[in-house]
């Protein structure tokens, strides 16, 4: 009975220290920053590369998740978006630059607020998904008001220059009629847009979630079987998929 018990308690804390090393290490970051050189590491894509690496794993182990452990409802995975972006900006920034999370004045909280020297400085609002209320028509400039009015709240109440308050999508879909187009034409990357709001807008990856690849080719019914999918692969075609390298945001707010 008592060993029974005690494996039982052995098995929460297993499940506790796997979400503690998570927390760790993204805790980690503020006493080894500055991880790269910027007048290096910003010439190239290695970086979006390894975040492209990051989100499409913790993706594939949501599906593969949901397959094992019988889960019908796909696990939101924005709040840990938020925090790999918020991580890597870290990494970049040198400690002059303090980055916090979810600060609030008044109404308005944006979702990643930097400080320069102390002062508010830029200001980046992350998204995996933009829902209904935020899809942006091209046709219709209505749909245009939302990222307006909140450049405007956090502008004014933060007292951030609004060139310095930008969006971070995770990816191109499921933004709104004529978004995609903006960024991405077949399989090659555009030119930045230069109409509001897609001018504020980077969304970061093509495909990142590997559940919605391709899989006509194979047997694989997705609700019901995931798909073998090795580090080697994801890392292969995380190039391809860049359509927002995080190195020339880096750029901007720097």
């Amino acid at each position: 009975m008592y060993n029974n018990i005690k494996g039982n308690y052995m098995s929460q804390i297993d499940l506790v220290n796997a979400y503690a090393q998570f927390y760790e290490k993204l805790d980690s970051i503020e006493s080894q920053r500055p991880l790269y050189n910027v007048g290096n590491d910003l010439n190239g894509t290695k970086i979006s590369e390894d975040i492209y690496f990051q989100l499409c794993k913790i993706q594939y182990i949501g599906w593969k998740h949901r397959i094992l452990y019988k889960r019908n409802v796909k696990v939101d995975i924005s709040d840990v978006f938020q925090d790999i972006i918020a991580y890597y900006i870290k990494a970049v920034l040198p400690k002059k630059y303090e980055v916090l999370l979810e600060e609030k004045i008044g109404k308005t909280r944006p979702d990643i607020l930097i400080k320069k020297d102390g002062k508010n400085y830029f200001a980046v609002e992350i998204k995996t998904t933009v829902g209904w209320g935020g899809r942006i028509d091209i046709r219709n400039e209505e749909t245009f008001k939302p990222y307006r009015n909140r450049v405007d709240s956090i502008s004014n109440d933060f007292n951030i220059l609004k060139e310095n308050i930008i969006y971070i999508f995770a990816g191109l879909s499921n933004n709104g009629i004529g978004f995609s187009e903006q960024f991405w034409d077949k399989n090659t990357r555009k030119s930045r847009p230069t109409q509001f709001p897609y001018s504020i807008i980077f969304p970061l990856f093509d495909q990142y979630d590997p559940y919605y690849w391709d899989w006509s080719s194979s047997n694989i019914i997705r609700d019901k079987q995931y798909a073998l999918i090795d580090d080697n692969k994801i890392r292969e075609i995380a190039r391809e998929n860049i359509i927002s390298p995080f190195e020339e945001i880096m750029k901007i707010i720097l």
